[in-house]
This record gives C-alpha cells, sequence and structure tokens, in this order.
C-alpha cells in the first residue's frame, strides 16, 4: 500500500507494523522447517530409490557441498543481523552489499565445482572401476 502522506515508499503508515513482523516471521519459519525437513526426508527416500553406489555419491556430493557452501559463506546472514539495528538508516546499503557477496561468492563456488568437474567424475569412475573389479559374495543356499 502506498499512499501520498508516507515519506518513505517502502513502507506505509496505514499498514500496521505489528502483523509485516508476524508474516516475515512465519514465512522465514516455514522456510527453514521445509529446509529441515528435505534434509531429513531425502536420505530416506534416496536410499530406497538408488543403488548403494549410487547414494554414496550422493553422500559424497552432500559433504562436498556443505563444506564449499560452510566455507564460502563467511557467516554473512548472521552477521546482517548486527549491523542493521545498530545503524537502520544503512538498512537497505546493508541488505544490497549482503546479496551481492552472496551472489558472488555462489558465483565463486560454481566456478571451482566446475573447475574440479573432472577430477572429481574420473575418481567416481576409478572407484566404480575397483568396485566392479571386487568380488561380490554369493548367496548360499541352505541344504536341508
Amino acid at each position: 500500500m502506498l499512499c501520498s502522506d508516507c515519506p518513505d515508499l517502502g513502507r506505509c503508515h496505514a499498514r500496521p507494523r505489528e502483523n509485516s513482523t508476524i508474516s516475515r516471521f512465519l514465512v522465514l519459519a516455514f522456510a527453514r522447517v521445509t529446509n529441515y525437513a528435505i534434509l531429513l526426508v531425502s536420505p530416506i527416500v534416496f536410499v530406497r530409490i538408488l543403488d548403494q553406489h549410487a547414494y554414496g555419491q550422493y553422500r559424497e556430493f552432500v559433504v562436498y557441498a556443505i563444506a564449499l557452501a560452510t566455507v564460502l559463506g563467511f557467516s554473512v546472514k548472521t552477521s546482517i543481523l548486527y549491523f542493521i539495528p545498530k545503524d537502520p538508516d544503512n538498512e537497505r546499503k546493508y541488505v544490497t552489499q549482503t546479496a551481492l557477496f552472496i551472489f558472488a561468492s555462489s558465483a565463486l563456488g560454481l566456478g571451482i565445482v566446475y573447475a574440479t568437474r573432472h577430477s572429481v567424475t574420473s575418481s567416481w569412475r576409478s572407484r566404480a572401476c575397483r568396485r566392479s573389479i571386487r568380488p561380490r559374495s554369493r548367496i548360499r543356499s541352505a541344504k536341508r
């Protein structure tokens, strides 16, 4: 809702601020709960769908992705919560800089993954070859 009496075009005095805060909280809470639910359910589903080798590749990818995201994240999302209350006049500047930094670090991470794709796939292929060479255990039928 925008009106001519509002000094700031982003916030209207006619809209109650409490509802906005509650709706933002609900959206954030829903997003986090959904993220945790996906992280919890996806291994349960994938272990039923994928074979043992493919599931191992999936888990290895998840480990690398979490490690790379942790290193490239630099806790930027949590540090913005410190700066905005200290200097609310520059809120737009902090949010813009944070979004640009997250975009740049994501692009850097994507570049690292793209640059190392051949070494990762070659290690997966060599593991698959070693796995197929190993003797497989045979199921012995019980004789009565």
